[in-house]
């Protein structure tokens, strides 16, 4: 029997998914894939994400069929575009080139600017064929498009204000709860969002993206090429770059302190920590806390920077298990200096990998053998065949159904991660684990 060493990866959807997350978030914009039927189901998966009304989508399709890949397809994406014009009153029409046009090599550009100027509505034009790489890929071409396009440098309001960029490169699927969080802490210290990148977001507030005092990303793994453009060009700082996202007491302390002090809010900063780990503390006080099932056991971690940075500092510091593998999905040389802080910071010496696929985890977890995993759907069948019997589903990029959302960072977020970690623990635990 061919045994094979390197898998499709499963973890992360091409480009044109991404390109499309992004401008879903995008209120009132009309979606074109100028690309075969099949690409269109993709992009439609993305309104789900955004938690988009699915009967009010503005989505269409070129559909690309034989002749077109033969004679190019650009009469075909210019009636389509004049037509999406005509039946959707959108704000912005958003085209997203797959992979069949680009490599017959049709002029997105010239056809969009071409039918701009003639339906006088903007047009965004998108290049995200799904060999330029992930979803990551396409939220940041997205997202830097969209800026360069629509925003433009101006006058500060009164009183501080940010860009929250990337919110929904995340995996987790209650992100918007995670969104919702921030914001309470952004308004808690009497700072406005001028606009977030992208969730529900209208047009008008992408073209306002240049008046924000600061940028913060929710994400670890996308979006860092548009908060380094709207620093450059915009003179908007990018802050917070350097430490963990809000997961776990400790990180959640260290980031919202961080905001306080960068706003000249310490004091506020400090009643919002005291009162959410007050909290914490409280709720624990009436539960069942089982940390002695965790103390010092060797686990393991499989999921992208945003999430297991933070999870690697909750799980050692305060459950004080023993990491000792940690594999990171389409990992960026942005991040990477955070988690070698992190794991510096906790002395501990976990192996670690980065862009992993299934081929890579899988040998990485025979290689270390813990005796439990923090993951998805895909590790959970991984570690079922490996004998690796605990498995916390945190991470869903897979079996994501989801009719509520939950936060994974702050206080609500910690208390969640562990109400998982416990009844994933309890289902799947067997004699002989601690």
């Amino acid at each position: 029997m061919t045994v094979l060493h390197y898998s499709t990866d499963p973890y992360n959807r091409c480009a044109l998914y991404g390109a499309a997350l992004a401008v879903t978030g995008l209120q009132n914009v009309a979606t074109m894939v100028h690309a075969p039927q099949g690409c269109a189901v993709s992009a439609s998966a993305a309104y789900s994400y955004q938690n988009v009304d699915y009967t009010k989508k503005l989505i269409a399709c070129s559909k690309l069929c034989e002749t077109d890949i033969v004679t190019g397809g650009e009469i075909r994406l210019s009636y389509t575009l004049k037509k999406i014009a005509r039946a959707y009153n959108a704000d912005l029409i958003a085209v997203l080139a797959g992979c069949a046009p680009e490599i017959i090599g049709d002029d997105i550009l010239s056809v969009t600017q071409e039918v701009e100027a003639e339906v006088g509505l903007p047009i965004l034009a998108l290049t995200v064929g799904g060999f330029r790489g992930s979803e990551v890929v396409g939220i940041d071409i997205a997202l830097q498009t969209l800026v360069e396009k629509l925003a433009s440098p101006c006058e500060r309001e009164n009183g501080p204000s940010v860009n929250v960029i990337a919110p929904f490169a995340s995996a987790n699927p209650g992100w918007m709860a995670d969104l919702a969080w921030v914001k309470t802490v952004l308004e808690e210290l009497g700072v406005t969002v001028n606009a977030v990148l992208c969730s529900q977001t209208p047009v008008s507030d992408v073209e306002q993206a240049g008046c924000a005092d600061a940028n913060i990303l929710l994400s670890h793994t996308a979006g860092h090429p548009v908060c380094r453009f709207m620093e450059t060009q915009f003179d908007i700082p990018y802050i917070l770059r350097d430490i963990p996202l809000p997961i776990g007491l400790h990180c959640t302390r260290k980031w919202v302190e961080a905001l306080g002090e960068y706003f000249g809010k310490e004091k506020k900063a400090e009643e919002i920590v005291e009162r959410g780990e007050t909290r914490i503390v409280d709720t624990l006080k009436l539960r069942f806390l089982p940390i002695h099932w965790f103390h010092e056991h060797p686990t393991s971690i499989v999921g992208d920077f945003t999430l297991s940075i933070g999870l690697l500092d909750f799980i050692t510091r305060e459950l004080e298990m023993d990491p000792q593998l940690v594999c990171i999905r389409k990992a960026n040389q942005d991040a990477k200096p955070i988690l070698e802080s992190v794991v510096k910071e906790l002395c501990i010496s976990p192996k670690i990998v980065y862009d992993a696929d299934i081929a890579t985890v899988r040998a990485a977890l025979e290689e270390v053998s813990p005796m439990s995993c923090f993951g998805s759907l895909i590790e959970k069948h991984l570690c079922r065949n490996m004998g690796i019997k605990v498995v916390y589903r945190l991470f869903n990029p897979v079996d994501r159904v989801d009719y509520f959302d939950y936060p994974y960072m702050g206080y609500d977020g910690l208390l969640k991660i562990l109400e998982f970690t416990i009844s994933n623990w309890r289902s799947s635990a067997t004699e002989g684990f601690r």
